[in-house]
């Protein structure tokens, strides 16, 4: 009796550790995507630490300085009697940014990793002055239409290192397609 039952407890403890050392780190990402979106929407909540840059055809952007020296920017808005399907294509179109994108004269998808996270790159900058930069980042989508009913979407910079999961041949301007991106800059300066 009480014997089978801690034997039946002991195995199936045992088969969900086992299953939790075979897949750590499927859910170490999972872990950290979820503090990604957990932060991102702590950041939607405050205002007091941003610095608010202008508001246009209902869309907000401000901008703060990290603790690192990066430069985060958020971009708020509301979109009505526009599907979510066309709205969330817009995530996957990166090749097609510095068409329509101010400032943006380059733009290139580097890789879809799901049907919401993509890896892309892009030149932004003020020709009159002289200036550009490039960046590239991973932005990733949240379906929170259940809970909030809304979808969160969330780009953040990466860098040149391993932290970031950037492969060795990165580093040398080597793109995901192995041509030359001509990027590969954190774009956090």
């Amino acid at each position: 009796g009480g014997e089978e039952v801690t034997r039946e407890n002991d195995d199936r403890d045992e088969k969900a550790w086992q299953c939790l050392q075979e897949r750590r780190e499927e859910f170490q990402a999972l872990e950290n995507r979820a503090n990604l979106f957990k932060s991102a929407k702590e950041n939607l909540s405050t205002d007091d630490d941003w610095i608010h840059a202008q508001t246009l055809f209902g869309v907000t952007t401000s901008y703060r300085r990290e603790p690192n020296s990066s430069l985060s920017v958020k971009i708020e808005g509301e979109l009505h009697g526009i599907p979510l399907f066309e709205q969330l294509v817009v995530l996957r179109e990166a090749d097609l940014y510095s068409h329509w994108a101010p400032f943006l004269s380059h733009s290139k998808k580097l890789a879809q990793l799901d049907k919401l996270d993509l890896v892309a790159w892009y030149v932004v900058g003020v020709p009159l002055f002289g200036v550009t930069r490039d960046a590239v980042y991973r932005a990733v989508g949240c379906d929170c239409m259940r809970e909030e009913g809304g979808v969160l979407l969330v780009a953040v910079g990466l860098r040149d290192g391993e932290e970031d999961g950037v492969r060795n041949g990165w580093k040398d301007g080597a793109g995901a397609d192995g041509g030359n991106t001509g990027g590969g800059g954190s774009g956090d300066d």
